[in-house]
């Protein structure tokens, strides 16, 4: 390592070097080297977040984590690149972005009406689109306004001034850390269920 990466991580962190310490919150993370992001699905908003979901099979743990360092410095959001994706996979990234809508537009804040309305556009716009875009998977300007759709979603817009319900989003974690399935699948079985 070079002096310039050595000031970006804690010598307590190189010499454990186990990256499961920050997930879980036993480290800490006191810096980043710069990260950029190529979006080939349209699901998650880590083109405009800072968070990430990371699994670890031998203790079958799947754990939110983020920090102010893991923004990106660029990121790339061009359909062209998610042109290549299956249906089901495109659906799963749209069932994602829908649910993070979700959690964020069902809170018990009063005088929402700017952050619920964005809420009911972007789940409009998803509705309205995905089945065009299942109909020809090629369709670029359908896959853009996906991506943008992801993006808005979770980059911290929706939920200024709300405190959101995120148990979906838990359950799911926690299902598929155990059963290897597409974090969209088990959204999509879980949130018709929260939801009744």
């Amino acid at each position: 390592m070079n002096s310039e990466n050595d000031k970006i991580l804690p010598a307590e962190w190189k010499a454990r070097d186990d990256s499961w310490d920050i997930v879980t919150r036993k480290a800490a993370a006191t810096g980043a080297l710069p990260l950029g992001t190529v979006l080939t699905i349209a699901a998650t908003g880590s083109e405009m977040n800072s968070s990430s979901v990371i699994t670890n099979w031998e203790t079958k743990e799947k754990l939110l984590w983020g920090t102010p360092y893991a923004f990106p410095k660029f990121s790339i959001l061009d359909p062209a690149h998610t042109a290549s994706l299956p249906a089901n996979q495109t659906v799963y990234g749209m069932v994602d972005i829908m649910s993070h809508v979700f959690e964020q537009y069902f809170h018990h804040v009063t005088n929402t009406p700017v952050q619920d309305s964005f809420c009911e556009t972007i789940l409009r716009t998803v509705i309205e689109t995905a089945p065009r875009s299942l109909e020809d998977l090629q369709n670029l300007e359908e896959r853009a306004t996906i991506l943008y759709s992801g993006t808005m979603a979770l980059n911290g817009v929706l939920r200024m001034g709300i405190l959101g319900d995120w148990a979906t989003h838990n359950m799911e974690h926690a299902v598929s850390a155990v059963h290897d399935i597409p974090h969209g699948g088990g959204l999509a079985i879980l949130f018709p269920n929260w939801m009744t």
